[in-house]
């Protein structure tokens, strides 16, 4: 079984479809690219990653150039070649040659370099992720409210990411905070109906808790002793009592909260006044933070009735203009985030203020935390760090503040997104956080390019498209372990076999915290039983951050995979005469109903083309839900 490759293609090519409404959206330029880059030498390619459902990116670096990223359109069709390109005014310019070797038949748009990872498909969203509030629960949970998303995402002390909550309609998130028995609150600015603070529970399920129509800028809240929310509103200096049933009303309007003229450049103007929160429940003092004054003010609560003393300033310096968020620890100092400084500020409880770190990877942060562990000498920071909004590459979201040291270290934390590569034929690979696991590697004609060391590779039979030993050699490295089936292990050589682990049908493993269960691959139909005979070959399953994946391998529609449960998405084999064939593989996935289905491992045009896809999806249908994603797997082909 051979296939065609194009010599030195790194990237498999994605093609597009070529419709007006496609041009326009791929030719707006989210950050200029000099007119120079089509003069450019070949640029060196990196890694790429899939920014929604309808574009990938491309990281690469041409000489003379800074870095940037290509965003590129795919679908199932290709038709033109295209890059864009800046022209000296400024307006977009379309390329049409062809024969530049790094086109690779894709629709290009130039943007700021945003990320590495994989091109392909996340079977999860999670791009666009600004934070910039936090809150850490009793058990170390972080929790990030993300504001243009309307999320609220958990990041646990292992360093898993996932999905906590969703608020409704339009709007942001902002300032969260726990309550004594474990519930989240956030505050929400939206539309008049859904403005003000919301509820979460434990598990997930949000509600409005407290609406405050009138509110033109709701930002950050804290608890006093007693269970009230103080809720900060910026633009009008105002500062919200909600009582434990959610009845909310204006607890302290001052002039010391509302926006005044900094006294150092501020980015934008008028600036926010009243802002962060943190409450002393042991003095009974709201302590707020106004941005543009550049200081702390505290507001007594008075004992008998709660209402709010008379406004006064702790500190005020020109170095705290832009504070955002702050935090005390045990001792009463204060920590605040200067975000448009980027420093954070350190303020004892007689108002004396030094900078504790700033610059590097600390870039416009805006709020700080300590660890319901007890840790006082670690501060966690929650940071912008947004490269298309601020021009910052670093892109440590979350950070840790050594107190001691005053070293600022990222939080590496795995996304729950499960990135798919389209690589070659057979060949999977898949990115889970820093993980790197392959399907099958192999290289057939062309030598085989791999975008990084394997952390996992599972083979699932010894024939020469899915087990290549110069393949799994050109991506071992010092973490990867490999899983096989005996006929597979039997035949690999001594350096590769101390990496294996043999794996037969229902057997389950955990490699780098990854569940892969094996699953039965073999033949059913009469003349084809000796390619692949039943209990020799492994299918897999493979659980990536919650997600369910199935790889058939060369595979027919036999009892156990119609059998599958909870599949999140299914690669489905059709090469005939080694695997099942079309109505086979759609009567099969209506039956254990993927959420997402691709079609892979097929050998050409001539064997499943473009209208032998096409009668796939339609057989599958729309019915079920089922997602039926169609890719080109060849780079070479022309579809």
């Amino acid at each position: 079984m051979k296939e065609t490759k194009s010599p030195g293609t790194r990237y498999p090519q994605i093609p597009i479809r070529n419709t007006p409404c496609r041009q326009v959206f791929g030719l707006v330029l989210w950050a200029a690219l000099t007119a120079s880059v089509g003069a450019q030498q070949v640029p060196k390619m990196e890694r790429v990653q899939r920014l929604d459902n309808k574009e990938n990116l491309i990281i690469f670096r041409a000489p003379g150039t800074d870095k940037y990223d290509l965003q590129v359109s795919d679908d199932l069709h290709r038709w033109n070649y295209w890059l864009t390109v800046a022209a000296a005014n400024g307006a977009p310019v379309r390329r049409t040659d062809s024969t530049a070797p790094w086109l690779n038949s894709r629709f290009y748009r130039a943007v700021q370099a945003a990320t590495n990872a994989l091109t392909g498909d996340h079977l999860t969203t999670g791009q666009a992720e600004t934070p910039e509030s936090m809150a850490i629960d009793s058990k170390g949970n972080i929790y990030l409210a993300f504001v243009t998303l309307k999320k609220i995402r958990k990041i646990t002390p292992e360093g898993v990411a996932s999905d906590f909550a969703q608020l409704p309609g339009p709007g942001a998130v902002l300032g969260l905070k726990f309550d004594s028995i474990g519930n989240l609150f956030a505050v929400h600015r939206s539309d008049a109906a859904r403005t003000g603070v919301w509820k979460i529970t434990p598990d997930g399920t949000a509600s409005l808790f407290s609406a405050i129509p009138a509110s033109g800028g709701l930002n950050d809240l804290a608890f006093d002793q007693r269970g009230n929310l103080y809720v900060t509103d910026t633009p009008k200096g105002i500062i919200w009592k909600v009582d434990q049933s959610g009845n909310a009303k204006l607890w302290k309007k001052d002039s010391l909260l509302l926006p005044q003229t900094p006294v150092v450049p501020f980015p934008f103007s008028p600036g926010p006044g009243v802002n962060g929160i943190a409450i002393n429940t042991a003095k009974g003092i709201v302590n707020v933070l106004n941005t543009t004054l550049g200081g702390i003010v505290q507001i007594p609560i008075d004992a008998e009735d709660g209402g709010a003393g008379p406004a006064s300033v702790l500190v005020k310096d020109a170095s705290m203009v832009g504070a955002d968020g702050m935090t005390t620890d045990v001792n009463g100092t204060f920590y605040v985030a200067v975000n448009s400084q980027s420093r954070i500020v350190r303020v004892t409880p007689d108002g004396k203020f030094s900078t504790v770190a700033e610059g590097g990877l600390l870039h416009i942060p805006s709020s700080v935390a300590f660890s319901s562990s007890g840790d006082q000498n670690t501060l966690y920071v929650c940071n912008f760090a947004s490269p298309l909004l601020f021009g910052n590459t670093l892109q440590a979201g979350l950070l840790k503040l050594n107190l001691t040291t005053k070293t600022v270290t990222p939080v590496v934390y795995f996304n729950q997104d499960v990135v798919v590569q389209p690589m070659h034929h057979g060949t999977l690979v898949f990115q889970w956080g820093e993980k790197l696991i392959y399907s099958d590697p192999s290289g057939l004609v062309a030598p085989f390019q791999p975008v990084g060391a394997a952390d996992l590779v599972v083979i699932t039979h010894i024939h020469p498209d899915h087990y290549d030993t110069n393949a799994l050699n050109s991506i071992k490295g010092p973490n990867t372990v490999i899983l096989a089936p005996q006929n597979a292990f039997d035949a690999m050589p001594d350096s590769l076999k101390s990496l294996t682990s043999v794996m037969k049908n229902g057997e389950t493993k955990t490699v780098h915290g990854i569940p892969v269960e094996a699953m039965p691959s073999y033949n059913i139909t009469p003349d084809r039983l000796t390619f692949h005979p039943k209990g020799r070959d492994n299918s897999y399953v493979l659980t990536l951050g919650g997600k369910r994946i199935y790889i058939s391998g060369d595979n027919e529609d036999v009892p156990e995979m119609r059998a599958l449960k909870n599949i999140d998405a299914a690669f489905i084999c059709m090469n005939l005469p080694f695997t099942m064939d079309i109505n086979q593989a759609a009567s099969a996935v209506r039956e254990f109903k993927p959420k997402i289905v691709y079609p892979y491992h097929y050998y050409s045009s001539m064997e499943l083309n473009i209208q032998d896809n096409l009668t796939f999806k339609k057989l599958v249908g729309h019915d079920l839900g089922i997602d039926v994603r169609l890719r080109s797997w060849y780079p070479g082909l022309a579809q």
